[in-house]
């Protein structure tokens, strides 16, 4: 057994933000891995603009060859909507310790995340600084009675939303993405129209 940290999210598709929060995390935390875990069924959100296969697909390619990170198809394979309260639920029964990344502005609204107190009490919970000040994230930590680990880095003003929008519009997306993912977006026609 060990420590992981989870890094849930859409990744539709996975960029070199992402990339680049789990590279800062794992430097800085005593963890084996990076899970990346793409969501399944999200309760915010009705679909994706890509399959669960091509998310999936992009997710494998963009970390091959990076022993600090792995993809878990969890929440891909179970039924039902994807909380992150379950999915810490499982990762609790296989690692000795969990930590959760979050954004700064996910955590901002933490305390309207589903059994969000049983979330505190499964992770440690771990926010990549972007947005809010440090301070403003410390007095959302003490309302919501969490302890916070707080990772500072560049901001890498780019989103999922961003690139599909920019493929959208014919766009190139080479240097926000991996090369074997700008490939596969290109050859499967993803994001085309959306």
């Amino acid at each position: 057994m060990s420590n992981i940290a989870l890094f849930g999210g859409a990744f539709d598709p996975v960029h070199i933000g992402h990339l680049f929060i789990a590279s800062k995390v794992y430097e800085q935390l005593d963890i084996e891995k990076v899970i990346f875990m793409p969501t399944g069924i999200a309760p915010h959100k009705k679909t994706f603009s890509s399959t669960d296969e091509d998310r999936l697909a992009m997710l494998k390619m963009s970390i091959e060859g990076m022993d600090e990170f792995t993809v878990s198809e969890y929440e891909l394979d179970k039924e039902g909507v994807s909380y992150t309260v379950n999915t810490l639920r499982y990762l609790n029964g296989i690692y000795d310790k969990v930590y959760l990344i979050m954004g700064d502005d996910s955590f901002m609204y933490f305390e309207k995340w589903y059994e969000y107190e049983d979330i505190i009490k499964l992770s440690d919970i771990v926010v990549y600084v972007r947005n809010n000040s440090i301070s403003d994230l410390r007095t959302k930590a003490e309302f919501v009675g969490a302890k916070i680990t707080i990772i500072e880095g560049p901001v890498i003003p780019i989103s999922s939303s961003y690139i599909r929008r920019e493929v959208n519009a014919g766009n190139s997306v080479k240097y926000l993405v991996t090369d074997k993912v700008n490939k596969y977006i290109l050859k499967k026609g993803l994001y085309e129209s959306f």
